[in-house]
């Protein structure tokens, strides 16, 4: 590809794509805030789950957690960690809505906890996607690049790379992109 020709390593490649979004910022400064979106994904991220609790939601969803209970102990055995402190967390995440814990039969998601999964999931696997197919990038490097900045990425700009990609229906790793139709508003699902 004639941008990854141009820039010639990975320190080049996240300095451009912080520009872009640095320009992006600027652009829709005049805009109201929630159209950017930042407030919502660090919120999330910083005050209302830890990292640790996100973690315990994706790792629900990938064992089907949306359908079906899934057991304590499986949960425990994914996220390596004893089953009392898969308990604690879980009793944490049902306490503000985002699972249901059934003691001694297992845990399944809310529909808010699968919406806030599938947000997050969308946006990062999208702009996994954009940088492998448009930009030449492996799908592993594309990971581990996105970890570091898809929380800074307007929603718009999501959206639009998703439609320009043809909303693709998974990602070049093989898992699949959810597309919610509406994005997720903590308001909607308190």
């Amino acid at each position: 590809m004639l941008v990854t020709s141009f820039f010639r390593g990975e320190t080049h490649i996240i300095n451009f794509v912080v520009c872009l979004l640095e320009r992006i910022r600027l652009s829709l400064r005049g805009r109201c805030v929630t159209s950017f979106n930042l407030c919502m994904c660090r919120r999330y991220v910083r005050k209302e789950l830890t990292e640790k609790e996100l973690e315990y939601l994706f790792t629900l969803y990938l064992l089907r957690g949306e359908e079906e209970l899934i057991s304590v102990s499986t949960i425990a055995q994914q996220m390596g960690v004893t089953a009392p402190t898969t308990v604690a967390i879980l009793r944490k995440l049902a306490s503000r809505g985002y699972v249901n814990y059934v003691t001694r039969r297992g845990v399944s998601l809310t529909r808010k906890g699968a919406a806030l999964v599938k947000y997050f999931l969308h946006r990062h696997l999208v702009l996994e996607t954009y940088l492998v197919k448009c930009l030449g990038v492996e799908p592993r490097v594309a990971c581990e690049w996105v970890k570091r900045f898809d929380l800074y990425v307007p929603d718009e700009l999501v959206n639009k790379l998703c439609e320009m990609l043809g909303r693709p229906a998974c990602c070049p790793c093989g898992v699949p992109i959810p597309h919610p139709e509406v994005e997720f508003h903590e308001e909607e699902h308190t």
